[in-house]
């Protein structure tokens, strides 16, 4: 082999070592990891039960947090029952309320093997981190035993520096305590496994979760070790725990409620025979979403409680059924890696390309079949995404050894021919800048901003005449300084106002020194932080997204105290303007502009974006619909608006969880429902738009709500009556798009994309870029 192609074989290697570890960092990994819990076997330990603060419990007795007298009763109901154990998953620091605390803690005096937690406030980079101290009642709970000491430092811990202090009145009834905190996978937030050990200066604490076990299972100090053989001993029981963060994978029973889960609020009614609570392992904690506590998104579901995650984990212990990984099973795993790539290019004569490559597929599909096998009988995860990425480097190699002619599969070509209409725009007169205030919520506000800035005018002349004139000169004079500085906005001059919403204005600006034009959205004032929220949101997603298809954001800043986001200018308009004047599109026109805005949206879905310090991977626009959709005066095609795009299955704001957000004709079933969105809630959006441009009306044009939503659940809309060659086609794309069961449409917008492509092609032959040009001479003529 020439020492050229060796040379790019070795380094396609490396960048095949790096892809995995990348996508397994990015969430293949856990991606496998949750795949294996699609039928969760085995039941929770019978001795974990949970109380959970559920909404009835909170319905009944008021939000959360209880006063502090409630709380002790609930615990001293629970401590009827002769629980052996009970572990309380909030946190009690010093409270105002004394009489409360006082009776909270007679009944933590009466309580065996109360297990009260502590919450890790700060992290720290430095393995050498200085010796951070705990508080003294936090102090009294590290490991008092090591084993293999030196070995410890082949275990990665994470450090911390800071603890929240608890409430000494309380923490002195407590026998054991730990850390709550739950780590989730980057990129996924996925919640695979737990840390049970962290690190603080010299010393050891464990998890909430282990200490809870330890308790149940009377481990005296002593016997609750932790080993350099990478595991904690609790007497005979021996928990392994990883080397990379001394963590161990969960094993998910089912979704949240598989632990046996009360309601507070049936304790507290005396509903629950105590004997619920016999010799049992009782955790107390939140299982009511709207109260904001921890919810997790996990393999077998997300809104999963925090205070069953502990459950589980307790339930692995006690059970020792907790999920194994790497060791020599690793080792082979990234042998088996090497073995498909390079091992069958360096092996494979000419004439056994293709076998070859069949040969790497199964061994791939052998791999993934392990998984599950290994998983099911032995609770030990094989990750196999290593293997799948390997075969493709491998036939994407040998496919390519093959010959040396690349076809390229490009799409239908629908990009204008023009310059780009803004850029082709002259600079503005200095008489065709802003000439007054607008009459806008910014306008005003930031107006007088600027005259509160503006030095006092002088002491008018005396005589009545002369101050009349003065005042009168003086206010022109000001009106005029205060319009000078109102115009400068984002290092331009206001040309004027493109249009203004509820949360936001829009101004067109000239920028003489980059010569273009740019519009800037400028927040308006007074409005709530959920607002805020939602545009700083926009502007971060924004600031990600670079497509041609899709409105560039540029810059975000302040504005006399506004933020503003200043974006692309497009000298075109609305779809939603266009069907004003002409009613309807054209078959040919509704397909340029679906399989564009299909393309924005793939882009999108597929991003991965960086948001207030987080990677997520896909963002999800929300509000598609034809007001959102613009249209230049070259033919361009631009998807704007993502005030309430948010990445794919993370809800940012809690402010927008259980609320209907978007434009309501327009929203997939499962936005309305309350259900997890995707790239599919999307597509939904999409086609009930397509529709709306060939049929010139909604595919849902019910006014009274009860009624829309009854046909939107239902799928109860108007077939499409189309003639011409490809109608068809475009009917079964957009009643696909369209339907109520979202594993009923197109799995990607690319998808969706191809049809559309397909049916544009039947009936225009060439020059398809054409019919964007056509539709913007409709409207400009």
């Amino acid at each position: 082999m020439p020492m050229k192609r060796i040379a790019l074989l070795c380094g396609a290697t490396i960048a095949l070592i790096a892809a995995i570890l990348i996508a397994d960092f990015t969430g293949l990994e856990g991606a496998f990891y949750a795949f294996n819990f699609m039928s969760p076997s085995g039941k929770a330990c019978d001795s974990v039960v949970i109380v959970g603060i559920d909404p009835q419990s909170t319905g009944s007795l008021g939000t959360w947090p209880w006063p502090r007298s409630t709380q002790a009763a609930l615990i001293d109901a629970i401590n009827q029952g002769s629980p052996r154990t009970v572990a309380l998953d909030f946190l009690f620091v010093h409270s105002p309320d004394s009489a409360g605390s006082d009776s909270l803690s007679r009944v933590f005096s009466r309580v065996n093997g109360l297990v009260l937690p502590f919450r890790i406030e700060s992290f720290v980079q430095s393995a050498d981190n200085g010796g951070s101290a705990m508080p003294a009642d936090i102090y009294q709970f590290r490991f008092l035993r090591l084993a293999n000491a030196p070995a410890l430092r082949n275990t990665t811990f994470y450090q911390i520096s800071q603890a929240t202090p608890p409430d000494t009145l309380l923490y002195r009834w407590t026998g054991r305590s730990g850390f709550l905190n739950i780590s989730t996978r980057k990129g996924s937030q996925l919640v695979t496994e737990v840390i049970h050990v962290i690190k603080a200066g010299d010393e050891y604490y464990p998890s909430f979760g282990l200490a809870a076990a330890a308790s149940f299972m009377g481990v005296k100090p002593d016997e609750f070790v932790l080993d350099g053989k990478s595991r904690v001993a609790l007497g005979a029981a021996r928990v392994p725990i990883s080397t990379y963060a001394a963590t161990t994978f969960l094993h998910f029973r089912g979704a949240a409620g598989a632990v046996k889960t009360i309601s507070a609020g049936d304790v507290l009614s005396g509903k629950v025979d105590k004997s619920a609570f016999t010799g049992r392992l009782v955790f107390v904690g939140i299982t009511d979403p709207a109260v904001n506590a921890d919810f997790l998104i996990t393999p077998v579901g997300t809104d999963y409680p925090g205070v069953e995650i502990w459950g589980t984990a307790a339930s692995d212990i006690l059970q020792k059924r907790w999920i194994t990984g790497g060791g020599a099973g690793s080792v082979i795993a990234w042998l088996l890696v090497l073995l498909i790539f390079p091992g069958l290019v360096l092996i494979a004569p000419a004439r056994l390309r293709i076998p070859c490559i069949i040969g790497a597929g199964v061994v791939a599909a052998a791999s993934v079949a392990m998984t599950f096998v290994l998983f099911a009988t032995s609770s030990y995860f094989w990750n196999p995404g290593g293997h799948i990425i390997a075969f493709i480097a491998a036939a994407f190699w040998l496919g390519f050894q093959k010959s040396t002619v690349i076809i390229r599969q490009g799409g239908v070509d629908l990009e204008p021919r023009s310059l780009d209409a803004a850029s082709a725009l002259k600079a503005p007169a200095d008489n065709e800048l802003l000439a007054a205030l607008p009459d806008t919520e910014t306008a005003e506000f930031v107006a007088q901003e600027i005259k509160r800035g503006l030095p006092a005018a002088s002491a008018a002349p005396t005589g009545e005449r002369t101050m009349v004139e003065h005042d009168v000169a003086s206010d022109v004079a000001a009106e005029s300084a205060v319009l000078d500085k109102f115009r400068d906005l984002c290092g331009g001059k206001i040309v004027s106002v493109l249009g203004s919403g509820g949360m936001a204005d829009v101004y067109l600006i000239w920028n003489p020194r980059l010569e273009v034009y740019r519009a800037v959205k400028v927040i308006k004032p007074g409005k709530p932080v959920k607002f805020t929220e939602r545009f700083e949101t926009e502007v971060k997603i924004l600031s990600n997204l670079n497509h041609p298809n899709i409105v560039q954001c540029y810059s975000a800043g302040e504005w006399h105290g506004l933020s503003y986001l200043e974006m692309e200018y497009i000298n075109g308009v609305s779809i939603d303007a266009i069907m004003e004047k002409c009613q309807k599109l054209s078959p040919e026109e509704t397909l340029a502009v679906g399989i564009l805005v299909c393309r924005a949206l793939h882009y999108a879905h597929q991003k991965v974006v960086s948001i207030y310090g987080k990677t997520y991977s896909g963002v999800i626009h929300r509000d598609l619909k034809p007001a959102n959709i613009m249209v230049g005066r070259n033919g361009q095609i631009k998807l704007t608006d993502f005030g309430i795009a948010r990445p794919a299955q993370v809800h940012l704001h809690t402010v927008d969880a259980g609320t209907v957000v978007g434009t309501l004709p327009y929203l997939a079933p499962e936005q309305v429902d309350g259900r997890t969105i995707d790239a599919r809630t999307d597509i939904y959006a999409l086609g009930v738009t397509l529709y709306e441009f060939l049929m010139g009306e909604r595919a849902l044009p019910q006014q009274e709500v009860t009624a829309l939503l009854s046909a939107k659940s239902t799928g109860n809309i108007k077939p499409l009556s189309l003639d011409g060659a490809a109608s068809g086609d475009i009917a079964r794309v957009i009643n696909k798009s369209m339907a109520v069961n979202p594993d009923e449409r197109y799995a990607a917008a690319a998808d969706m994309a191809r049809d559309l492509e397909k049916a544009l092609t039947a009936v225009v032959k060439t020059d398809a870029w054409k019919v964007l040009e056509q539709l913007s001479k409709r409207q400009w003529g």
